[in-house]
């Protein structure tokens, strides 16, 4: 079996765990992963339960890669080990993806992709620090300005290629921090940036309109990057929270609007009772439904379903044959689990 495996880093400040768990519920909500995708979250030691308590709550079978780490730079550069978690070679394909992440529609839409044995990563507008600080005066002036990437997602294949090319990268971070030289402002960035350009081993094109940094609106895109600082939670939440509420949670566009017409005339969920907590709901005709008095509810997808009850809106993602849901809330992001009586 050909298998993906798409892995996230949380190191050095455990506040970082809230924005993996926004993260992983956007995953499961619009990420529609398949069988053959594993999520995989590299951590400190201290943070596996509650990391493991995450993807118990959401019903994800993820995986767990505890390394010891101290630094806000080894933070940075731990997605660089990658080719030393112990069961890599299980997988074809590899995703990155930062921790301030929202996965806004089917994770299929860049994990089928043929790729090159290059890393795949969204184009940026060239920072002299952010991105090229490693390049001489000389080198930056014949730099191509259109070169430059985010680091923040990197799609590529486990090839021997990209191995070496990760292992050259932390060879000169090492050597880097032997030398006592300063740290750079965006950690580990400069040093992707700098080989994979020197060694031609990029691509920053294909995920255009794929992927969107700081977003203010839906427009389809599949990966939705909220960065800042590095290491400045505070406004990375706030934006990731913003937006799955107040733009992910109203989601109803022209595809929405086909997909509810269509589903109404052949809707799995009519007279489908399912349990709620300590309660129960009921799915009726005509978008109507019985939870804690009269509700109502609308296909956004096959299996995506917006519930509006009790006095609160609800994304209800379904399996294959409708037997399970999870619900989260809208505003608190609150998880229920319900099972079809």
């Amino acid at each position: 079996m050909i298998k993906t495996i798409i892995y996230s880093c949380v190191f050095f400040n455990e506040k970082y765990i809230n924005l993996i768990n926004l993260l992983l519920k956007s995953y499961k909500l619009f990420g529609n992963s398949s069988d053959d995708v594993d999520y995989l979250i590299i951590c400190n030691p201290n943070f596996q339960k509650k990391i493991q308590a995450i993807f118990d709550n959401l019903n994800i079978s993820g995986k767990i890669w505890c390394i010891d780490l101290k630094t806000k730079f080894e933070a940075g550069y731990s997605r660089l080990k990658i080719f030393d978690y112990p069961d890599i070679n299980l997988y074809n394909k590899i995703l990155y993806l930062d921790c301030d992440i929202l996965v806004t529609n089917s994770i299929n839409n860049i994990l089928d992709f043929q790729l090159e044995n290059k890393l795949y990563a969204l184009k940026e507008y060239c920072h002299r620090n952010f991105h090229c600080q490693l390049f001489t005066d000389e080198e930056y002036e014949l730099l191509d300005k259109n070169s430059a990437f985010s680091s923040g997602i990197l799609l590529f294949n486990n090839h021997k290629v990209i191995k070496d090319l990760f292992s050259q990268i932390l060879l000169h971070i090492h050597n880097h921090i032997t030398s006592d030289l300063p740290i750079p402002f965006c950690l580990d960035q400069p040093f992707i940036v700098y080989h994979a350009v020197k060694n031609n081993l990029y691509n920053n094109q294909k995920l255009i309109n794929m992927v969107i940094n700081n977003p203010n609106n839906f427009n389809n895109e599949t990966i939705s990057h909220f960065p800042g600082g590095p290491g400045h939670y505070e406004s990375k939440i706030v934006k990731m929270t913003n937006y799955m509420r107040d733009i992910m949670f109203n989601i109803y566009n022209q595809d929405s609007e086909d997909c509810e017409l269509k589903l109404r005339n052949n809707n799995s969920l009519i007279n489908k009772k399912y349990l709620w907590q300590n309660s129960n709901i009921k799915f009726l005709e005509s978008g109507k439904m019985n939870a804690f008095g009269v509700g109502k509810y609308r296909f956004i997808n096959k299996y995506l379903i917006k519930c509006d009850f009790g006095g609160r809106e609800h994304l209800l993602k379904f399996n294959d044959d409708y037997s399970r849901f999870i619900s989260i809330r809208k505003d608190d992001f609150e998880v229920v689990v319900g099972n079809h009586l």
